[in-house]
């Protein structure tokens, strides 16, 4: 008798505390842990960023392990305008986490993000004095240090925004409508097949940009597959960029590249990639810099072949220029006004003797160097590159030269040129 309530007693009192123990997890995990998160951040980023940050909700669920960040707004720099801001961060973790010691994130989903950098002048960013407080003081390196273990699965990021001022070329730039999707990153190991279809698009400028591939990363043989489409990518936007102050302008020039990479490796075999599609320049126009045409290509197509890039074996099936009109001039000088446009003006040309002395210094050393055996030249020589061109033609295209020294003049209008089969 006294043992029967003695284990009724135990039994009810395991059942109030079990039920006590699920409440306060309950509400731990749905209203401690969201204000707790909420106020480290603010600090964080007050103390150690010295930056504002405000976020309007934090949920937080403890039985499934989605947590979800809502509103999110990073301030620049005494608070002069916004840096970073989202408008819903969602991480999901599994319970395997638990079991093998390691962080497992089923689902990282970023909604609305956005980005403004700026280019403060040539070697200042608005964002270097915050990556320096993220990175804190350097660290020596530790012996024999590993990779941590964790895996991220199903990261997706919609929407984005990226804006980009460079304030010494006095330009602005635009990534619109951002969207990325990777399967997972992961430094487990799996040996389950996994199909993977990563993602990247976007507006540049206002140009359409997509990345993306399908693979097969654990099957047998491994294959991936890329694929690469660009549609209309003004190229007279990015001339400033140039490493040298150029001696023509641009007026217009766009790209349009559609090519799918395929990657194929079977078991004790040499892999191949192999690239396939086709490239458009368009609507080319390059000028001298007092507006005088030196250049304009309506259309300039190339249809790639089946292109085995470790065979280092380049297949082209067509190459067309459409409409090419060209003006060559030779100045009063003998310079030809094609000249003039490619010269850089980082400095003049060495020295004769300079080039004299290197030579007889290599000649010196050439002599004492014993020649390697030809067996082992023969050996280390590889087929190096294999260029073939299937079409190359050349349609009411025009040439007009003018030389101002003996003011004298030839023009050749409407002429067509093709070229089948060439091989390099």
């Amino acid at each position: 008798m006294l043992a029967n309530i003695f284990r009724k007693r135990i039994v009810r009192n395991s059942l109030i505390t079990l039920v006590v123990l699920v409440l306060l997890y309950t509400m731990f995990g749905f209203f401690a842990v969201p204000r707790i998160v909420m106020s480290q951040a603010k600090d964080f980023a007050a103390q150690k960023l010295h930056r504002t940050l405000t976020m309007d909700k934090i949920e937080f669920n403890p039985y499934t392990l989605r947590a979800t960040i809502r509103g999110f707004k990073l301030m620049e720099a005494q608070d002069a305008g916004t840096f970073a801001a989202f408008d819903a961060l969602t991480v999901k973790m599994s319970w395997q986490s638990l079991f093998r010691l390691a962080p497992i994130v089923q689902q990282v989903s970023l909604q609305k993000p956005e980005v403004r950098l700026v280019r403060e002048d040539a070697h200042r960013y608005n964002f270097d004095q915050l990556a320096a407080d993220l990175a804190g003081p350097p660290k020596p390196p530790e012996k024999d240090a590993r990779p941590a273990p964790f895996s991220v699965y199903n990261i997706e990021i919609d929407d984005g925004r990226i804006e980009f001022e460079d304030k010494p070329k006095g330009a602005k730039h635009l990534v619109s409508e951002f969207k990325l999707g990777v399967p997972f990153i992961s430094s487990l190991p799996s040996q389950e097949e996994v199909f993977v279809e990563p993602l990247l698009q976007a507006k540049i400028n206002g140009s359409p940009f997509r990345l993306a591939g399908k693979a097969l990363p654990y099957a047998e043989p491994r294959e991936a597959t890329l694929d690469v489409n660009l549609d209309g990518v003004d190229l007279a936007h990015y001339l400033e960029y140039l490493p040298f102050e150029p001696q023509f302008k641009l007026p217009s020039a766009r790209l349009d590249v559609h090519v799918s990479a395929s990657f194929r490796q079977a078991r004790d075999r040499a892999p191949a990639l192999f690239l396939n599609g086709d490239a458009a320049l368009k609507s080319l126009q390059v000028t001298e810099k007092d507006g005088k045409s030196v250049l304009a290509l309506p259309e300039l197509a190339v249809k790639l072949g089946k292109s085995d890039l470790f065979e280092q074996r380049i297949d082209i099936a067509r190459v067309a220029l459409n409409g090419l009109t060209l003006d060559v001039v030779k100045e009063q000088d003998g310079r030809l006004n094609l000249q003039r446009l490619f010269d850089t003006g980082k400095g003049e040309a060495p020295a004769e003797s300079e080039p004299k002395a290197a030579s007889n210094e290599a000649s010196k050393a050439a002599s004492t160097t014993t020649p390697a055996p030809a067996q082992e030249k023969k050996e280390t020589a590889g087929p190096g590159l294999q260029l073939a061109i299937e079409e190359f033609s050349i349609e009411g295209a025009g040439l007009h030269y003018r030389d101002e020294a003996n003011a004298t003049q030839a023009d050749l209008d409407k002429f067509d040129l093709a070229v089948r089969q060439t091989h390099v």
